[in-house]
């Protein structure tokens, strides 16, 4: 499982064995590109603490997603599994970005391909309209809207100084929604 190739990426599972840094180097890539407190919403200043407790072994799947080469292009993890579904969290990291969608569609084959998944669900604030357009181009189909699901402390003011909630959008994904394009 922690191998498996998928088109030009290659899609590992970190396991409680990898070393300690390998499971923190995408938190560290993400504060260096500013994107941390765009994954970390709810959090006023994301750490490498609140990144051990979302993506450790005991509570998540952390996939880093390489090139063939090795370079780390995105990472994404599995939580709250229930039955043979689990929440799926994406970052695509700058030098990925034009590829993204390629680098998601890789993602998510290769979550169907474990034969561990029949479905894959995020939950993504609403006001985050470009995470929105991602999920959709990967072929996730929104099921609806959870109001005030998502806390957003970046936009905390003096009416809501915990942070704003906004509604979140849960999606979700099957391996019946890739395309015959996207599975070759």
């Amino acid at each position: 499982m922690t191998g498996l190739m998928t088109g030009s990426y290659r899609c590992r599972v970190v396991t409680r064995d990898d070393p300690p840094a390998l499971r923190a180097e995408p938190f560290w890539r993400m504060q260096d590109e500013g994107l941390a407190t765009t994954v970390f919403y709810d959090v006023a200043a994301p750490a490498i603490v609140h990144w051990h407790a979302v993506t450790g072994p005991d509570v998540a799947w952390l996939v880093r997603i390489e090139t063939e080469a090795g370079d780390l292009v995105a990472v994404a993890w599995l939580t709250g599994f229930t039955g043979r579904c689990a929440l799926t969290h994406f970052c695509v990291f700058r030098a990925g970005q034009p590829d993204a969608v390629r680098i998601g569609l890789a993602f998510v084959r290769w979550a169907f391909d474990t034969g561990h998944f029949d479905s894959l669900a995020g939950i993504t604030p609403a006001t985050y309209r470009h995470a929105l357009r991602y999920i959709t181009a990967l072929g996730f189909t929104v099921q609806g809207r959870l109001p005030g699901a998502c806390r957003l402390v970046k936009r905390a003011n003096a009416a809501h100084p915990g942070g704003r909630c906004v509604p979140g959008i849960i999606s979700v994904i099957t391996p019946h929604d890739l395309t015959q394009e996207e599975t070759a």
